[in-house]
């Protein structure tokens, strides 16, 4: 059968797979695939080629942006914010909330971490993905696949006292994600902080669902492999 004789939907996934895999794949391969469980798709492909095309891409070689470290000092979110406001810094509502009474995985209240432990950022782009690929769950995916580390969420306060806007402009971005696990706010939504460029050195908060999709001109923030 000849690539001629596919339908459009199927032509593009034999072209990708292709792509992932120089050895090619024949597209009768796919046709007899066709309606077969997702998980005997993904065993045949373990079968021929050692791996799939969703790994593949999970693996594929990222540019990273390396911050500068950061060390941590102590503080608690209210803390932060005190002195954040006082050197001029500003923090929304929804960030305050999560800082303050926010919640951790287990339902208890986020404490932070011992000082003088020292962090190393990096930024993944919002550009090293497609538009339907740059979504919350893939983004860790790939950061996992890159042996990133999720960091704390007291990074995102750190940052955004060393980082200023008009570095994170630098960078091509408006906005930097700290991919730490979500804090749950007061009324039970999980949040990710990160720092918001375009409203002038502010400390935000956005919604953390797994399912959530970002702009491209968003970064996120993970601390690199750990030595």
């Amino acid at each position: 059968m000849s690539d001629k004789a596919l339908n459009p939907a199927t032509l593009e996934l034999t072209q990708k797979i292709q792509l992932h895999f120089p050895r090619g794949i024949r597209a009768e391969i796919l046709c007899d695939w066709n309606g077969a469980p997702a998980e005997l798709i993904s065993a045949k492909l373990l079968e021929l080629f050692g791996n799939s095309p969703v790994v593949e891409e999970m693996k594929r070689k990222l540019n990273l942006l390396h911050l500068k470290p950061v060390t941590s000092d102590g503080r608690n979110g209210h803390q932060f914010i005190e002195v954040g406001e006082h050197n001029g810094l500003r923090f929304d509502d929804w960030a305050k909330n999560a800082m303050t009474v926010g919640r951790d995985a287990k339902g208890n209240l986020i404490v932070t971490g011992s000082s003088g432990v020292v962090y190393k950022p990096v930024v993944i782009k919002g550009g090293e993905f497609e538009d339907n690929e740059r979504v919350t769950s893939n983004i860790r995916k790939v950061a996992e696949a890159q042996k990133l580390v999720t960091p704390p969420w007291w990074l995102a306060p750190l940052l955004r006292e060393k980082v200023s806007d008009s570095e994170i402009l630098a960078m091509g971005l408006d906005w930097l994600i700290v991919m730490h696990e979500p804090i749950t706010d007061s009324v039970g939504y999980p949040f990710l902080l990160g720092l918001r460029r375009s409203v002038g050195r502010c400390l935000s908060a956005s919604y953390g669902d797994p399912t959530v999709g970002w702009l491209r001109r968003v970064g996120f923030v993970f601390l690199a492999p750990q030595e």
